[in-house]
């Protein structure tokens, strides 16, 4: 059994993933912006509050698996009809939070444990319209690899869901795709045992999900 925290769990990839990592009998801690009932641990926490995901990662202590998922998209809009501000919430949540999930984290890990950073196929390839959403995607390829390098009895890498997925998300910006992709559960089907069999051998590494 290993001990997994996933962040935003309330919907989605991250729901669906803790549900099924939960189905393999594994111990899942899940965090969300607000209360979240599912067969996993849950706790209400703002990944953007530094203090509130310290405060987590001492109440679960020593971690095997590390997923940081929580995650928005901006609206699909031209550059002039998207404020700064919007940018900067895309980028706080997406990749600061990211950065501060993984410093509170880190500590815990265990020899060989593993911190997955959730991606996009936009983290590589840009997109008309999600500037902010492809920036800090390309963000977290660019900071995985960096820290990586840093690491040492720890693995980490950056995870690509392996294109668009019937969630909240890919409807607000591509809704003409939204009835034709994969439901989160049957990606989770895949993913989970991708992330479990994830060592630190692939320390740096950019993986895409089947």
């Amino acid at each position: 059994m290993k001990k997994i925290a996933i962040t935003g769990v309330s919907k989605g990839l991250g729901y669906a993933l803790a549900v099924k990592l939960c189905e393999m009998d594994h111990d899942v801690f899940g965090c969300a912006r607000s209360e979240v009932t599912g067969p996993f641990h849950s706790d209400v926490v703002d990944v953007c509050d530094e203090e509130a995901v310290l405060r987590w990662a001492d109440k679960i202590g020593g971690m095997d698996i590390l997923v940081n998922n929580a995650s928005i998209i901006n609206r699909r809009v031209p550059v002039g009809e998207l404020s700064r501000e919007e940018f900067a919430r895309v980028i706080e949540v997406n990749l600061v939070a990211v950065y501060g999930c993984i410093r509170a984290f880190l500590p815990k890990m265990h020899k060989g444990g593993i911190i997955v950073n959730v991606s996009s196929g936009w983290g590589k390839v840009g997109f008309e319209g999600l500037s902010p959403y492809c920036a800090s995607k390309f963000g977290i390829e660019g900071m995985t690899q960096s820290i990586a390098m840093e690491l040492n009895g720890v693995g980490m890498v950056s995870l690509d869901p392996g294109g668009g997925l019937k969630t909240q998300m890919l409807a607000s910006c591509l809704p003409e795709a939204h009835a034709s992709a994969r439901t989160p559960e049957a990606w989770a089907e895949v993913a989970a045992p991708l992330i479990l069999g994830l060592n630190t051998n692939d320390n740096g590494a950019s993986i895409t999900c089947p």
